[in-house]
């Protein structure tokens, strides 16, 4: 397992979804809890697989250490 969690890479917690705005056009969303708090910070639509791939991880990540 140890090996395993060596080898996630960069993670982060959160969920992605896709807005859209009133003229039509979109923009991703990720929305995290911290402290307690929920916060939702804008994604550009470059950097979304990223994103995505980092919170998969950290799933992945989860699920290992889970007891």
């Amino acid at each position: 397992m140890k090996a395993e969690l060596a080898v996630l890479g960069r993670m982060r917690p959160g969920s992605l979804s896709k807005q859209s705005r009133a003229r039509g056009s979109g923009y991703f969303q990720i929305t995290y809890s911290r402290t307690g708090k929920l916060h939702r910070d804008h994604v550009r639509p470059d950097y979304e697989p990223v994103v995505r791939t980092e919170i998969q991880t950290y799933r992945r990540y989860r699920e290992l250490t889970r007891l």
